[in-house]
């Protein structure tokens, strides 16, 4: 089995999309011994010899670029196309459409995940191009799709996509999640990191406001308030500007620690004992379920994951979106009941190994691959 990857922004500009597609370019070189990667990162960078890229079309920004990204795809897969077993897109960018589209006219299987949703998403940008009005009925007529939770399922399904061209595989978490938290271990990571040894709330994810950074800053108004706790903030964006004001003006700026974007966030999950997650909209939340892994308790709106792997009151808390009354409660309560917190996080961190593991999420792919590579060679059976 020969499978290529198509995505048009590789590590190292990194998102969710980007993290995961790299992650599963591993996961699959390993289990197979060699995948390729199209992208038009220029300065996109494979870290292990069983990944070879190739860069194609453009990055640059402007009105033409996932028109010129389409067509270089469609040659280079249209002409070379037969060297490989499946085409895996990733997100409809110009780039992975016009790869799926060649792929499929030298008779290959595709395969296309969607990788966001509403009206910033896969759907919604790729309709917007010029080109997209003929595009897009070619792709989900043609294409069957994967997508990483039961709540974008949906959205396939109101533009045009039929539910039986759908499979619902979770992201994945990294296979080198460290052991059960301990106290030593809690005290260790914070005093690493130079923070306070309190009880430590973590958000980690995109300074943007789908993310609900504005939720999280009007919560801990009301948690610093009522318990002795320290808010870290992980991440870079829009907003950071305004959060990094924010808490330099905060009445208990002294718990308060934005540290922006870092590449070391297992260090910050080891470190705290709550993950808040504010979102507003989530297609998956990579976050959440990195944090479940490391045996963090969970405090989340009902989006992406939580809806279908967060069992509220067992393995983490899902609060009403946009209150931040309820958000506010749900961490005041899991910092003043630490049986109960310790609780959650072993049921999450379970749950989390069980559904997210490399192993067991690279399995899914590569079973799915067997079939659509055998339902392509035989479209009699289709």
């Amino acid at each position: 089995m020969n499978v290529a990857f198509a995505i048009d922004k590789y590590p190292p500009f990194i998102g969710g999309a980007e993290y995961q597609a790299q992650l599963l370019a591993r996961l699959v070189a390993a289990r197979l011994g060699h995948c390729r990667v199209f992208t038009a990162q220029c300065d996109a960078h494979s870290d292990t010899p069983a990944i070879s890229l190739k860069r194609l079309g453009t990055s640059r920004q402007d009105s033409l670029r996932h028109l010129m990204n389409f067509a270089a795809a469609f040659g280079e897969l249209l002409v070379h196309g037969g060297r490989y077993s499946i085409v895996h897109g990733y997100a409809l960018s110009g780039l992975a459409c016009g790869a799926l589209l060649g792929a499929k006219l030298r008779g290959r299987a595709t395969l296309v995940k969607v990788c966001s949703v509403g009206p910033a998403g896969d759907i919604a940008k790729i309709r917007r191009q010029p080109f997209g009005r003929w595009l897009w009925p070619i792709i989900r007529r043609g294409c069957p799709f994967v997508v990483p939770s039961p709540s974008v399922v949906g959205e396939l399904v109101a533009n045009g996509v039929p539910p039986s061209a759908i499979t619902v595989i979770p992201n994945a978490v990294a296979p080198s999640v460290p052991g059960p938290p301990t106290l030593a271990s809690k005290l260790s990571a914070r005093a690493e990191l130079g923070l306070p040894d309190r009880a430590t709330v973590l958000f980690v994810g995109r300074l943007s406001p789908e993310k609900g950074p504005d939720l999280l800053m009007r919560a801990w108004e009301r948690i610093a308030l009522e318990c002795d706790a320290t808010l870290v903030v992980v991440g870079a964006g829009s907003e950071s500007r305004r959060v990094a004001d924010w808490a330099q003006k905060s009445a208990h700026a002294d718990r308060v620690h934005v540290v922006g974007a870092r590449v070391d966030v297992d260090r910050f999950y080891r470190a705290a004992e709550v993950l808040v997650v504010p979102s507003r909209t989530e297609t998956f939340g990579n976050v959440t379920a990195e944090a479940m892994a490391h045996g963090l308790a969970v405090v989340t709106t009902p989006v992406g994951l939580a809806g279908h792997w967060i069992r509220h009151g067992q393995n983490g808390l899902v609060v009403r979106a946009d209150d931040e009354h309820d958000m506010a409660s749900a961490v005041v309560w899991l910092i003043r009941h630490p049986a109960e917190r310790e609780s959650f996080g072993r049921a999450a961190r379970h749950d989390a190994l069980a559904g997210f593991s490399a192993d067991s999420i690279v399995q899914q792919y590569v079973d799915l691959y067997s079939r659509l590579i055998a339902t392509a060679a035989s479209p009699e059976v289709a």
